[in-house]
């Protein structure tokens, strides 16, 4: 078995540094990635209902 290997993680509210495992990273990663994602689709469906909305004004 491997030996388990801690990535160092910047802590801006207290300014140390803490050590997660990997398998916490991704999964942190995917998290903000999922949210990323999120803002994308309704920012886009924003814009699409305002210009659907703007063509059929006048």
């Amino acid at each position: 078995m491997g030996k388990l290997r801690m990535e160092p993680r910047k802590i801006t509210d207290r300014g140390g540094w803490l050590c997660m495992p990997p398998s916490q990273e991704r999964a942190g990663r995917k998290r903000r990635l999922g949210v990323i994602r999120q803002i994308k689709r309704c920012r886009f469906h924003q814009i699409k209902t305002g210009l659907s909305e703007h063509l059929t004004m006048g």
